[in-house]
């Protein structure tokens, strides 16, 4: 018998990925191609794992 189209849908959303889900080497990558008052203006209060790692890097 086959899945009901919701279980498949849901399935599908599952793999998904958000800028926020990235890992924090990926999301560095990123912002090497970026100034510091872009990444500021672009990521901080994103969530608060980026906040954190914005203010730490501002900080050094």
């Amino acid at each position: 018998m086959p899945f009901p189209v919701c279980i498949i849908l849901s399935l599908e959303m599952e793999k998904v990925s958000t800028f926020e889900t990235l890992p924090d080497e990926m999301i560095l990558h990123v912002c090497q191609y970026l100034r510091g008052g872009e990444i500021l203006h672009s990521f901080f209060n994103l969530n608060s794992r980026l906040n954190s790692a914005i203010t730490d890097f501002c900080h050094h």
